[in-house]
């Protein structure tokens, strides 16, 4: 099944969550958003607007190029 471009935005958080053993509660408290939130755009249930980004990328202590980095399927070039 193809993902939708955006939804690889919500499997970044996901994974970048998983890596740091982040609940989504914890990660929740971090950012100031609901857990409900967070997983609507782990879930592509929704889009995230770039305020949400900024927050959850604070939270996981990433540059939020990193959470849209190559989302149009395109490889960076060298």
């Amino acid at each position: 099944m193809k993902h939708d471009k955006l939804s690889l935005i919500g499997v970044r958080i996901l994974e970048l969550r998983k890596a740091k053993k982040l609940s989504l509660r914890e990660l929740a408290k971090r950012s100031g958003l609901s857990a409900g939130l967070l997983s609507k755009i782990e879930n592509f249930r929704t889009v995230p607007s770039l305020s949400v980004l900024v927050a959850i990328a604070t939270s996981l202590e990433v540059d939020v190029a990193v959470l849209v980095k190559n989302i149009n399927g395109e490889t960076a070039a060298p």
